[in-house]
């Protein structure tokens, strides 16, 4: 069986980003010290699938195509290896597809992604 590409309510990413606001349902990166124990308890319970992936490509959106993305920050679609689904009811996808508004450090430049690992707290996108 096979899924569509996972909108996120929210990324983990297990690199040195700072956290920063993002609409759902676009994922927001976040440095693993900046969310409280509790914060990610929340999300752990609240999102049917939990996944561990590593970043195989991170395309940054043109601003025209992400007028909404919050200032002092870049929309990326990014593509996800999974390497285990930590929870779901079904098997899903070797590759996962998600977008990611990922703020600019003072020189305005966008974070490494590429090959950082993530946990993502995820819902299916819909179907149909």
């Amino acid at each position: 069986m096979q899924l569509a590409p996972l909108l996120l309510a929210i990324a983990s990413i297990l690199a040195t980003v700072q956290s920063s606001p993002a609409p759902i349902p676009t994922a927001r990166a976040a440095e693993t010290s900046a969310i409280s124990y509790a914060d990610a308890i929340d999300l752990a319970l609240d999102a049917p699938l939990i996944i561990d992936a590593t970043v195989r490509s991170a395309t940054r959106l043109k601003p025209q195509e992400a007028p909404d993305a919050p200032l002092a920050t870049a929309r990326f679609y990014i593509e996800a290896d999974v390497t285990a689904l930590i929870r779901g009811p079904d098997a899903i996808p070797q590759r996962v597809a998600y977008l990611l508004d990922a703020p600019l450090d003072a020189r305005g430049r966008p974070p490494a992604l590429k090959k950082a690992r993530v946990i993502l707290f995820a819902r299916p996108a819909p179907t149909g």
